[in-house]
């Protein structure tokens, strides 16, 4: 990261990096005294009583665990299992239960300031949060003017949750509306003289 030059001067634009969310761990750690997993299982977890919301980790038995799919190609697949042994900036187990009590934690309760609610939801009163790797994928949102919060937990990709939460909106709200179409993509080989000057540092905004 020290090798890296700024893609944009601080404080003037937001964009995701793992190394940002690892140098934030570190932070956890000098402050708690504790390893980062430890801190969030013991100040987070269980004080918002997630019973089922813990680390993954390989050694220890799944319970009740729900392997990944692929669909590439119209063609379904096992996830391979490095997929999930990968632990990067965390690697998170939970429900759709345990999700809804954190987003009513979030809104309600006083576990985090009105300051950082403030930040996390913005001038749209909307709080959108995605992610997943290959065969997973979780997606909330919540927004407090429609008083409407929207889980879901997926074990394939390429779900469009995106337009369903849109479409939802919109049924919710007596509005028009448009149901994702079905998309099927076909993976085309490349040569890698043709990739190379596709190279470089790409920020989304």
């Amino acid at each position: 990261a020290k090798k890296e030059s700024l893609v944009f001067e601080p404080n003037t634009q937001t964009a995701y990096s793992n190394v940002g969310y690892f140098l934030l761990h570190y932070i956890i750690e000098k402050e708690n005294k504790k390893n980062y997993f430890l801190f969030m299982q013991e100040d987070v977890f269980n004080k918002l009583k997630l019973e089922n919301t813990f680390e993954y980790n390989n050694a220890a038995e799944k319970r009740n665990f729900v392997f990944g799919f692929t669909n590439e190609n119209a063609k379904v697949e096992a996830t391979e299992t490095r997929t999930i042994n990968q632990f990067e900036t965390g690697n998170i187990i939970t429900t759709i239960n345990d999700l809804y009590k954190f987003c009513r934690e979030i809104i309600s309760s006083e576990f985090i300031s009105d300051k950082s609610k403030s930040i996390l939801f913005k001038n749209d009163s909307m709080l959108v949060q995605a992610g997943g790797r290959k065969g997973y994928r979780a997606y909330l949102s919540i927004n407090l003017k429609s008083n409407t919060t929207f889980i879901f937990l997926s074990n394939q990709t390429n779900i469009p949750f995106d337009e369903i939460v849109k479409a939802s909106t919109n049924i919710y709200e007596g509005k028009p509306f448009q149901l994702p179409k079905v998309i099927s993509r076909k993976e085309i080989d490349l040569p890698a003289e043709f990739l190379k000057k596709y190279e470089g540092i790409f920020v989304s905004k």
